[in-house]
């Protein structure tokens, strides 16, 4: 239990938050140029060869024509005033238009600011309620200057936390802006709240194809699904793990036996519903922070829980007597009844795609990387206590790479 604990505390020392920033819309209103074209006028003089009443019949014609081009010169003249007053009102106008645009952007870069800071705190998900005071007063403002805007829309389901009831605001934003990426996370969300599989496929693979969902992403989930086998539930955290794992579910059909549950989305009054139609407990607190976690696990420990390494430590330190490594997640359980190594062995010699070590070279496979180590220190104490000198080499050499990748330092590991 001892070494468990040091392997959880290792685990928490390369936690990567995997938030990916709020998507910023820009909006361009241009003045209405168009303008309508004025015919040509003409004059028709008589012929100065006519006889006297021809020239008097021409000379009435004349007198009836000069009439028809006053009035039509007027009509002209009336008409490019009211074109050339349009034209200066559409003009006087314009900095109203630019000095709304100005305040929309303002309005949801801070909205963004504030959604972030929500999403990245360490011991919970929910908004504190300054935070949610300061998303809806933004949600109004915009109301006020632009209440028919893309904006407004997609700012006032995203302040809702996957509120299915404010999923019309959602629809009027993807009508607007159907390839904008928050959109299609959101829409995902809303789809996966509600259990509607069909349209979280289809979200979900347009944000793969858009590459938000990144493939080292969807390949250490994969890994992390597989780790996680056996159990009922796993449970992750953000954006990364969960929208990983459920590409992976539904779209890649595997381990679709597990139950993927996001702290996430637990914000959702609905996700909650439809948790408790599967047969959890689900707590009674509204706000999704370290101690729903702890009363989740506490109430439905007989549903085999597996936890996502990517949860931040603050999370895990209330139940780490509790938490067992097992590849890429620790499971939950009150006492070890498993054989541990035989299981871990299975995994990474024979389980596991790795891809994320052995692959990819960027920043965030590197990020993943270090979540490998826990599993690989705890074959290696295994073998050293086994006397097992040729499997410690090999592992030893692993342990070496992971760390290399991952950028943790041999000082680090001997800490542990």
């Amino acid at each position: 239990m001892k070494f468990n604990l040091l392997i959880l505390l290792l685990c928490s020392a390369w936690y990567c938050t995997s938030q990916v920033p709020e998507n910023k819309t820009n909006t361009k209103i241009v003045p209405n140029t168009n303008s309508t074209n004025s015919g040509a006028f003409f004059n028709t003089m008589p012929n100065s060869t006519a006889t006297e009443s021809l020239k008097e019949e021409s000379m009435d014609s004349v007198v009836i024509k000069s009439d028809k081009s006053l009035e039509r010169k007027e009509k002209i003249t009336s008409e490019k005033k009211m074109k050339s007053t349009a034209t200066s009102d559409r003009y006087q106008a314009a900095p109203t238009d630019q000095k709304v645009l100005n305040q929309k952007m303002l309005i949801s870069t801070e909205f963004t600011k504030t959604k972030m800071q929500s999403s990245t705190q360490k011991t919970q998900r929910s908004p504190t309620p300054e935070m949610q005071q300061a998303m809806d007063e933004k949600v109004e403002d915009l109301n006020e200057i632009a209440p028919n805007s893309f904006e407004y829309h997609l700012l006032n389901y995203s302040s809702g936390n996957y509120d299915v009831n404010r999923e019309e605001s959602l629809k009027i934003a993807f009508q607007l802006q159907p390839g904008n990426t928050e959109v299609l996370k959101l829409s995902a969300a809303n789809a996966i709240v509600k259990g509607d599989t069909i349209n979280a496929r289809k979200h979900l693979n347009q944000l793969e194809y858009k590459n938000v969902i990144q493939q080292e992403t969807i390949d250490y989930t994969a890994d992390v699904l597989k780790s996680a086998e056996g159990n009922s539930a796993l449970i992750t955290h953000g954006f990364n793990d969960s929208y990983g794992a459920y590409q992976n579910q539904l779209n890649k059909n595997q381990q679709t036996d597990i139950d993927v549950i996001s702290l996430d989305f637990m914000q959702s009054q609905s996700y909650r519903d439809v948790l408790t139609e599967k047969g959890y407990d689900v707590p009674v607190q509204k706000e999704v922070n370290v101690n729903y976690l702890k009363s989740f696990c506490e109430l439905n420990a007989d549903k085999n829980i597996a936890i996502s390494m990517t949860l931040p430590k603050e999370y895990l330190q209330p139940i780490k007597a509790k938490l067992y490594t097992c590849g890429l997640i620790f499971e939950y359980r009150e006492s070890s009844t498993i054989s541990g190594s035989a299981k871990l062995e299975d995994l990474w010699y024979n389980q596991l795609n790795k891809k994320v070590l052995n692959v990819y070279q960027s920043n965030l496979s590197n990020s993943y990387a270090g979540n490998y180590l826990p599993m690989l220190l705890y074959l290696k104490s295994h073998y050293e206590q086994q006397y097992d000198l040729e499997k410690l080499g090999k592992i030893e050499m692993e342990i070496q790479k992971v760390s290399a990748k991952s950028g943790i330092s041999s000082s680090l590991k001997k800490k542990y």
